[in-house]
C-alpha cells in the first residue's frame, strides 16, 4: 500500500501532460503553419496524432496483457520525448507532421498502459475515486494552457512547448517507472500485437476522414461504403467480442464512452470559432469557454464516485445522459433565440460536469467487466473507440461546416446544424444505458463478473 499514493500522483501526472500537450498545441498551430508554411496541412496537425495513437493504444494493449506496464510505458516515454524533440527541431511541417504522429505513438501507448494499470493496481472500490481524482488532471492544464501557450508562442516561440514538456517528462518517467516494476501481467499467455488489422484501421479511418471534409462534393465520397466496411472489418478483430453489438457489460460501456466522446468533440469544436467570429471575442477569451469545461469536468467525476455508491450503472448512466441532452438544448435556444454569448460559456461548463460524470461512470462499469489478465485489452479497445468517436466527430463537423459555406449559411446556422446531431447522437446513450447496463448493485455486478 505504501506505493499506491505515488503511484496515483505519477498516474495523474501522465494524464496533465498529455492534456497540456493536447490543449497547448490548439493555441500554437497557427503559429506553427505560418513559420513552417504548412497552412494547406493545417489539419493533418491534429490528424496524424489521432491516427498514430490508435498503432500505440493497440499496441499498447497486447504488451499490457502480456509482458506488463512497465515495457509498455518505457516506451510510451521514449517515443513521446522523442517525438518532442523532433517537433521542436522541424525545419518544415512535413518533419513536424512526422513529430506529431511518433508523439500520438507515444501517447497512445502511454494512456492505454496508465488506464490499465488502474485495474491492476485498485481493487473495485477504490476505483471511482481513483477515476475522479485522474479527472482532476485537466484541470490544471485547462487553467494554465492559455497564459503559457500565448506567453510561449508571442515571446519566445512556438517550439518551447516542446522543450518545456521534454524535463517534465523524463522526470515523470524517472520516478514512476521503477514504482510499475511490481504489477506484472496476470495473464501467462503470450498477446500478439495484431498489425494488420491496425493497419487497416488506420487507413480506414484516415480515409474517412480525407472523405469528409473535401471543400466540395466529388465522386470520391462513393469511396465512404468502401472505407466504413474496410473500418468495421478491422474493428471486429481488434476489439473484444460484441463491442460492435453493445452487447451487455463490458461491450455496451465500451460503446457508450464512444458516444459520450462523440458528443463531446462534435458539441465543442466549433466553440471557439463561433465565440471569435461571430461574437468578436479575443482567442483567450475563446478558450475560457472551453476551459471552463475543463475545470467542471472533474466535479461531475467526483459526483460520479459518489453516485455509484447508492444507484447502478444504468441509473447513473442514464441520468448522466438526460442531463447531458438539457445542455445541448441549451445550446442550441442560445443559437436559435440570439441569447448572449455568456450562455454559452455557462452551457459548456454544465456540460462538462456531465460528460466527466457520464465517462467516470462507463469507465468504472468497463473496469467492473474486465477479468483478469485483460486489462490491458480493455484499456486498449476504449483508447481505439474514443479516438474513432473524436476523429469521425471532427470529420462530421468538417463536412457540416463546408456545405454551410458552399450553401452561404451564418456560422451560427452551420454550428447549430452541428449541435443538433449531436444532440440526435445524445439521444442514442438512453435505451443503450436502459437496456445494456447493469440495473442491480455494484457488488452483485462484481459478483456476476467473477461467476463469468
Amino acid at each position: 500500500m505504501k506505493r499506491i499514493q505515488p503511484l496515483l500522483i505519477g498516474l495523474i501526472l501522465i494524464e496533465a501532460i498529455y492534456a497540456f500537450d493536447t490543449m497547448v498545441l490548439a493555441i500554437a498551430m497557427p503559429s506553427v503553419a505560418n513559420d513552417l508554411d504548412g497552412q494547406a496541412w493545417y489539419s493533418i496537425g491534429f490528424g496524424v496524432f489521432i491516427l498514430a495513437s490508435l498503432v500505440g493504444v493497440v499496441w499498447s494493449g497486447s504488451s499490457v496483457d502480456s509482458r506488463g506496464a512497465h515495457y509498455a510505458l518505457l516506451r510510451g516515454f521514449a517515443c513521446f520525448s522523442l517525438g518532442l524533440i523532433v517537433a521542436a527541431l522541424a525545419e518544415n511541417f512535413f518533419v513536424f507532421i512526422v513529430a506529431r504522429g511518433i508523439q500520438g505513438l507515444g501517447g497512445g501507448v502511454l494512456t492505454t498502459a496508465a488506464n490499465a494499470l488502474i485495474n491492476a493496481a485498485y481493487d473495485r472500490e477504490q476505483r471511482p475515486r481513483i477515476i475522479a481524482l485522474l479527472n482532476t488532471a485537466w484541470m490544471v492544464p485547462a487553467l494554465l494552457a492559455p497564459g503559457v501557450g500565448g506567453f510561449l508562442v508571442e515571446g519566445i516561440g512556438w517550439r518551447y512547448i516542446f522543450w518545456l514538456q521534454l524535463p517534465i517528462l523524463l522526470v515523470i518517467g524517472y520516478f514512476f517507472l521503477p514504482l510499475v516494476r511490481q504489477y506484472k501481467p496476470s495473464s501467462s499467455s503470450q498477446v500478439n500485437f495484431s498489425l494488420t488489422p491496425t493497419l487497416q484501421l488506420v487507413f480506414a479511418s484516415a480515409l474517412i476522414l480525407l472523405l469528409l471534409n473535401q471543400a466540395e462534393v466529388s465522386p470520391l465520397l462513393l469511396l465512404l461504403p468502401l472505407a466504413f466496411m474496410l473500418l468495421f472489418k478491422a474493428l471486429q478483430r481488434l476489439l473484444p467480442p460484441g463491442t460492435l453489438s453493445a452487447h451487455y457489460g463490458l461491450a455496451a460501456s465500451l460503446c457508450g464512452l464512444a458516444l459520450t466522446t462523440f458528443v463531446f468533440y462534435l458539441s465543442e469544436i466549433f466553440i471557439p470559432l463561433l465565440l471569435t467570429e461571430a461574437y468578436q471575442l479575443s482567442a483567450t477569451s475563446a478558450g475560457f469557454a472551453l476551459t471552463m469545461a475543463a475545470v467542471t469536468w472533474p466535479i461531475g467525476g467526483a459526483l460520479q464516485a459518489w453516485l455509484i455508491q447508492r444507484y447502478s450503472y444504468r441509473f447513473c448512466v442514464s441520468a448522466g445522459s438526460i442531463a447531458m441532452i438539457g445542455g445541448l438544448f441549451l445550446l442550441l435556444l442560445q443559437a436559435w433565440l440570439g441569447w448572449s454569448h455568456l450562455w454559452i460559456y455557462l452551457a459548456w461548463g454544465y456540460m462538462g460536469a456531465c460528460l466527466g460524470q457520464l465517462k467516470a461512470a462507463g469507465r468504472a462499469c468497463a473496469m467492473e467487466f474486465t477479468q483478469p489478465g485483460q486489462e490491458g485489452s480493455t484499456a486498449s479497445a476504449k483508447g481505439v473507440l474514443d479516438a474513432l468517436a473524436g476523429g469521425l466527430a471532427a470529420g462530421v463537423a468538417g463536412m457540416i461546416y463546408n456545405i454551410g459555406q458552399q450553401q452561404q449559411w451564418s456560422l451560427t446556422g452551420s454550428v447549430s446544424l452541428v449541435w443538433l446531431v449531436a444532440l440526435s447522437v445524445a439521444f442514442l446513450l438512453l435505451p443503450l444505458a436502459w437496456s445494456r447496463y447493469p440495473k442491480g448493485q455494484r457488488r452483485a455486478v462484481s459478483m456476476l463478473t467473477a461467476e463469468g
